[in-house]
């Protein structure tokens, strides 16, 4: 693995490690994802889109939200080919 590969894998690693409380979300989202067992960023990135978006209490103004925020470090919730 070169040093730029270390990087990029210790960076991604800290980034999927990220509490749901830090990223400065709307309490309501943030309490949602939480009573749904989301924590992190890598929960939240490891579902669908549809997923989260039929979790009670979200709609597409808390999508919008999370699709932002998850761009924003460089990522996307999962895609439906991703996982079979």
């Amino acid at each position: 693995m070169t040093k730029v590969e270390l990087f990029e894998k210790t960076r991604l690693d800290k980034v999927l490690s990220l509490k749901i409380e830090d990223l400065g979300i709307s309490p309501k989202v943030e309490e949602t994802l939480r009573v749904n067992d989301i924590t992190n960023i890598e929960e939240l990135c490891f579902n669908r889109k549809t997923e989260v978006l039929s979790l009670v209490n979200i709609g597409e103004h808390a999508i919008t939200e999370l699709v932002q925020v998850l761009a924003d470090l460089g990522l996307t919730f999962m895609s439906k080919s991703s996982r079979k």
